[in-house]
């Protein structure tokens, strides 16, 4: 038996202590980072520092126990840096033949509700109903084709939880659930053949769907003292004469696409013997809720701290929205304020490039020391305090999120790993 002490369940980098509790019949333990050996631990207390690098990014921290003899009797695995939620679920294939009358069965664990409140199934991206989800009834399909099923469900306190299968094609016996989500950037709508198109360290992956109509989301990171600003632009520029219709419709969201709030204060959480700093969440909103001037003026916070966790809430709303496996961007909305985060902003920028998600970052003024230092390398920066700037903003980061694919893969593989091809022209990976 091999176990980690040392639970990373935050966004960390740098040198950190990491311990383990092993049974009798461990003798020493090698560590391995990302595949490479750190060395081994020779006897307990099975304890040593190991550097995570900075900024931070996704890890795969492995341990290996051997016996006397140096056979390898235990092993552990810890992800690092990656979507580990209050929120799980699993899909699977349940066992017959051929493609007619088949069934599948949709578990969860969540540690706040024994239910979800909303429950979407699809079956090559089309939905299909599931009353029941221990037994639920698959459309007539055929074996010899790649097949793709997804399910999202949504719980109380804003948690949300997804789980895919692939299953079909070439491995038409076996239902495929490691799966890894690569988001693309595509300039045309339906993607050319991906044979041989992705690699992870150097190994070819295998492609087993392509989402290229499926559910987007934007997570927004707005500073309390921006609202005020935006709230006087769009007074002035639509309120006199049109109205707060005008103003609901400026910068609406796409089909598909959605928006919330991660609020840059924190709470905490107590889950068993374990506390957690959980950065507030609204639900999604969708283009009938209002457009995005409408949305960063009007939705309200829980609460306004004197120094905004701004750089540490842009990371965390980047890990939950890779955790959804959509097509994604974050939105920073800066007016000023002093940044309390731990994290740096060079330091998210780095984080959000590894796991693949798109960095906006929009201030009420020209980026400067008082706004957007900092944040200059990120995917766009844009002062937003006219009525023309802020559209021209806003469009950039739409057709951002309008453009990207999720290509889905087999394997579990870090993001920062997975590379492209540079010779399909019109494709690039999400940055």
């Amino acid at each position: 038996m091999l176990t980690f002490l040392t639970l990373f369940l935050g966004i960390v980098s740098g040198a950190n202590v990491v311990e383990l509790s092993a049974g009798d019949a461990v003798a020493a333990v090698e560590l391995r980072l990302d595949g490479a050996s750190l060395g081994r631990i020779a006897g307990p207390p099975f304890s040593t520092v190991v550097d995570l690098g900075a900024p931070p990014k996704p890890h795969e921290l492995v341990a290996v126990g051997f016996d006397r003899d140096g056979r390898e009797v235990a092993r552990a695995v810890q992800k690092i840096n990656l979507p580990r939620s209050l929120a799980e679920a699993t899909l699977q294939l349940l066992p017959g033949k051929g493609g007619i009358g088949r069934y599948a069965r949709l578990t969860w664990q969540c540690a706040v509700a024994p239910k979800p409140t909303r429950t979407v199934v699809t079956f090559d991206g089309r939905p299909i109903a599931a009353p029941d989800p221990s037994r639920i009834p698959l459309p007539a399909f055929v074996p010899e084709q790649a097949h793709f099923m997804r399910a999202e469900l949504d719980f109380p306190r804003n948690l949300t939880a997804a789980a895919e299968i692939a299953f079909g094609g070439q491995n038409r016996d076996e239902a495929r659930a490691e799966l890894t989500a690569v988001a693309v950037f595509a300039e045309a709508k339906t993607l050319p053949p991906l044979d041989a198109a992705l690699a992870a360290r150097g190994r070819p992956l295998n492609v087993v769907a392509v989402e290229e109509d499926g559910p987007a989301e934007i997570a927004i990171i707005r500073d309390e003292a921006a609202r005020s600003p935006l709230a006087t632009m769009a007074a002035r520029s639509f309120w006199r004469s049109t109205g707060s219709a005008a103003i609901k419709g400026v910068a609406r969201l796409r089909r598909d696409q959605r928006a919330r709030f991660v609020w840059p204060l924190t709470e905490t959480f107590q889950h068993d013997v374990m506390r957690y700093e959980i950065f507030p969440t609204t639900p999604d909103y969708d283009r009938e809720a209002g457009g995005l001037l409408y949305l960063v003026t009007r939705v309200v916070a829980p609460g306004i701290s004197p120094a905004p966790r701004l750089a540490d809430a842009v990371a965390v709303a980047a890990l939950s929205a890779v955790s959804r496996n959509r097509a994604r961007a974050v939105l920073l909305v800066l007016g000023g304020s002093r940044d309390g985060s731990r994290l740096s902003p060079a330091g998210a920028r780095g984080y959000l490039q590894a796991l693949g998600v798109p960095l906006f970052v929009w201030t009420v003024g020209p980026p400067g020391e008082e706004a957007g230092a900092g944040w200059t390398g990120a995917t766009d920066v844009a002062d937003v305090s006219t009525e023309a700037r802020f559209k021209k903003a806003a469009d950039r980061l739409l057709d951002s999120v309008r453009r990207q694919r999720i290509v889905w893969v087999d394997g579990i593989h870090l993001p920062q790993d997975v590379e492209l091809s540079p010779a399909l022209p019109g494709l690039s990976l999400a940055r």
